[in-house]
């Protein structure tokens, strides 16, 4: 729409470059796959390779999460006390002595100071991703917020698809995920802490039985809590709930048995992930024209646009057609123009 207004009022430029970041990163390498001859070069920064694939992150991020720090609730001195220990199953950044507001307010007793690339970022936006009742932004009413469906999927619920709930289906799934196998095969995690963590991860509920966040997604509730009853669980998840554990799928049998129930898992909607494909907002990397992908290595500030999404940009291209040499990727020292 840019474009046709500028070739209106003025005339047909010689060459149209984008330059954007994030979500408009995103955009760009979308625009490019699936309208050829809008744009003639392309410079997404801070970019990931399409949003359906980052949802995995923060789907992902708030079940190992919950299940890291429910080890140290049973156990302090844990190993899973140093921070830096998360990077092994979440492949994400992590650190210790980093600024953690739950931790710091000692709303979160058994955990050291320190955060994570998931704890700092993702989950925090994973209710805005993909709860359905949650819908907090300037200027949303009560009325408003119970009047719609604010999901990821339902605002591209004409490519998703309606279940009967009538909800947008969802391309998310965890079913036969092994979550940790890489830190299992490296030695880095027991094998009992695998059986363990895949047994008692869970899953996300459908979206007809979540039901709205607590603290510290929704400042009201926060500004209600006392955070000196702060032993678990007493406020915890009830009043306190960074994981969003209340819209999970889990189980009372936590141990894990021959005869035992492990918490269950959430299959995604076969039509809806064709359906994402077809009309084009997964990147499959058909892009033909030059991509300078540029970004800040942020990965010290525990930033969600971290290095991996330039190399995974990369892999699209070479995964469609074997060639990515349209493609350079730059990155700058974060202090540089700060």
């Amino acid at each position: 729409m840019v474009k046709d207004h500028f070739v209106s009022k003025y005339a047909l430029p010689d060459y149209t470059v984008s330059v954007g970041s994030s979500g408009g990163g995103i955009q760009q390498y979308i625009y490019a796959q699936n309208h050829p001859g809008l744009l003639d070069a392309i410079v997404p920064q801070y970019a990931y390779t399409d949003q359906v694939s980052q949802i995995t992150n923060g789907a992902d991020c708030c079940l190992i999460e919950r299940w890291i720090d429910f080890q140290l609730i049973a156990n302090p001195a844990s190993h899973w006390a140093d921070w830096e220990q998360r990077t092994l199953l979440e492949g994400l950044n992590a650190r210790n002595n980093f600024p953690n507001p739950l931790v710091d307010s000692g709303a979160m007793p058994w955990l050291s100071s320190g955060n994570s690339e998931c704890g700092n970022n993702w989950n925090s936006l994973t209710p805005l991703v993909i709860n359905p009742t949650y819908g907090t932004a300037t200027g949303v009413t009560p009325d408003i917020q119970a009047s719609n469906h604010w999901t990821f999927y339902q605002d591209s619920v004409n490519i998703y698809g309606m279940n009967e709930d009538g909800y947008a289906n969802r391309s998310w799934d965890n079913i036969g995920v092994q979550y940790g196998l890489k830190a299992l095969v490296d030695g880095n995690i027991t094998p009992e802490e695998f059986l363990d963590l895949n047994w008692n991860v869970g899953s996300w509920k459908q979206e007809a039985d979540f039901i709205q966040e607590v603290c510290p997604y929704l400042p009201e509730v926060c500004d209600a809590v006392d955070f000196s009853q702060n032993s678990f669980p007493d406020i915890w998840p009830n009043q306190i709930d960074p994981w969003s554990m209340r819209n999970m799928n889990l189980t009372t049998d936590t141990t894990p048995s021959p005869t035992g129930t492990p918490a269950p898992r959430a299959a995604a909607d076969s039509g809806a992930i064709e359906s994402s494909i077809e009309h084009g907002i997964v990147n499959r990397g058909n892009i033909q024209i030059p991509v300078i992908d540029l970004r800040h290595y942020l990965e010290e500030a525990l930033d969600m646009h971290n290095t991996h999404q330039s190399f995974a940009a990369r892999q699209r291209l070479i995964n469609f057609d074997g060639d990515a040499s349209n493609q350079l990727i730059w990155f700058a020292d974060l202090g540089v123009n700060k």
